[in-house]
C-alpha cells in the first residue's frame, strides 16, 4: 500500500512539472480540483500574479499548520492587494515583527525595513533591519536601494548618493521605484 502511495506521488509530481511546462493555467485547474499540493499551487499563484487566491490559500495553510513563514507571505500579500495601505499597516508591521522574532530572514528583514522608512514609520529601525539584510546577501540591489531611501529620508544625502549609484549601475532605470529613489536622491544636498 505503501508503495502504492509513493507511485501515486511519483505520477502526480510528473504530471504537475508536464502540465507546468505546457500550460500553467492548466496545472492550476488540475491542484485546485485535486487539492494534492497546495504549496506548489500557492507558488503557481504567485507566478501568475492572482494576489487574491494566493491570499486566500495562504491563510487557510496558515490555519492548518501555524507556519511561521506562512505569516510573512500573509502580511506580503495583505499589503500587496491593500487599497489603502496606511490603514492595514500596524497589522502588517505587526506581522513581520512576530515572523522576525522567530526568523533570522533577509528577505522580511528588507521588505519591513523598507515599509517602516517608506512611510516614515521608524526610519532609523528600517535602516537597522537592512543592514542585517545586507549582511547576509551584500550585493542586493533591492536591500541597497532600501538602504539609500533610508539614507535619503534621514538626509544622508552622500551615502544615499553613493549606494543609490551602485544600483543604477547593477541593474539600471527601468524599475519606477528605483527611478524615482534616484530622482529624489539626486537633487538631496
Amino acid at each position: 500500500e505503501q508503495e502504492q502511495s509513493s507511485i501515486m506521488e511519483k505520477t502526480y509530481n510528473l504530471l504537475i512539472a508536464y502540465l507546468e511546462k505546457r500550460d500553467i493555467k492548466e496545472a492550476i485547474t488540475f491542484l485546485e480540483e485535486n487539492r494534492i499540493d497546495d504549496l506548489k499551487l500557492l507558488s503557481f499563484y504567485r507566478r501568475t500574479n492572482k494576489i487574491e487566491k494566493s491570499l486566500e490559500l495562504v491563510r487557510k495553510l496558515y490555519k492548518q499548520d501555524g507556519n511561521i513563514e506562512l505569516l510573512a507571505q500573509i502580511a506580503i500579500l495583505e499589503f500587496e492587494v491593500a487599497p489603502n495601505k496606511e490603514e492595514i499597516l500596524p497589522m502588517v508591521v505587526k506581522k513581520f515583527e512576530d515572523v522576525l522574532n522567530v526568523l533570522d530572514n533577509h528577505v522580511y528583514q528588507n521588505y519591513l525595513g523598507y515599509i517602516l522608512i517608506d512611510y516614515d514609520l521608524d526610519i532609523k529601525r528600517g535602516i537597522e533591519l537592512i543592514n542585517k539584510a545586507l549582511e547576509k546577501a551584500p550585493n542586493n540591489a533591492a536591500y541597497i536601494d532600501s538602504l539609500a531611501w533610508g539614507q535619503y529620508k534621514l538626509n544622508n544625502c552622500e551615502s544615499a548618493y553613493k549606494n543609490m549609484q551602485k544600483v543604477i549601475n547593477d541593474v539600471g532605470l527601468l524599475d519606477d521605484e528605483i527611478k524615482k529613489h534616484w530622482n529624489k536622491i539626486k537633487e538631496c544636498k
